[in-house]
């Protein structure tokens, strides 16, 4: 975890010592004092029930504030302003016998209750053909929360789809990409293809296109 100035001169850093933890994602925590980041443990990603993964929180001067398990998150999580946690975790379904690997969006309070806000498996059409080995079914990999709006934004690979999610009632606003797109483009270019990571601008999107899985 590092972090950079404008200038590009690296001000801080924090490294993970547990080769099995891989670092997924980090932010600068509200508070202005302390530096959010998500670990978990790659040796177990294909566990159905696991505490695999947690957000430390670390002060400026390096010392491990609090360490918040998270089970089944995966990729990316968002601080919200009254304490909350949201993240991405994984959901599993048992599709004709075999256990199939989807995602939720989950929140945890600042007092430790956790709800499910949002499941793919609701809300959007399994497809078999989406499914890339190692990755599972949709493969959600980014999120961001919209204060303004009171809604996250969640990036799915596999489904080459970004969905913006009500965040009281769980339910799909819209969706941008894939075969379920609520929006076509206009004139000249493509829709995202295995997307990783986007900024929400305020009246459009700023998307990493991937292109393919193999790029």
């Amino acid at each position: 975890v590092a972090l950079v100035d404008a200038a590009g001169v690296l001000n801080w850093w924090l490294e993970e010592t547990d080769e099995d933890m891989l670092v997924s994602r980090a932010h600068l925590a509200l508070d202005g004092q302390s530096v959010l980041y998500s670990s978990y443990d790659i040796s177990m990603s294909g566990a159905v029930e696991d505490d695999r993964a947690w957000v430390h929180r670390v002060g400026l001067d390096g010392a491990l504030l609090e360490s918040i398990s998270l089970p089944q998150m995966s990729h990316d999580f968002v601080e919200l302003s009254d304490g909350s946690l949201g993240y991405i975790a994984a959901d599993w379904r048992e599709i004709e016998g075999i256990l199939v690997r989807g995602n939720k969006l989950m929140e945890r309070d600042s007092e430790g209750n956790s709800r499910q806000v949002f499941s793919a498996w609701d809300h959007l059409a399994y497809d078999l053909e989406a499914e890339v080995e190692g990755t599972g079914w949709i493969h959600a990999n980014s999120l961001d929360y919209l204060p303004e709006l009171d809604a996250y934004l969640l990036g799915i690979r596999n489904l080459h789809s970004i969905v913006l999610i009500d965040r009281s009632s769980g339910e799909p606003t819209w969706i941008f990409g894939g075969d379920q797109s609520d929006f076509a483009l206009v004139g000249e270019g493509q829709m995202p293809y295995f997307q990783h990571q986007f900024h929400w601008l305020g009246d459009g999107l700023l998307v990493f296109d991937n292109r393919s899985s193999e790029e």
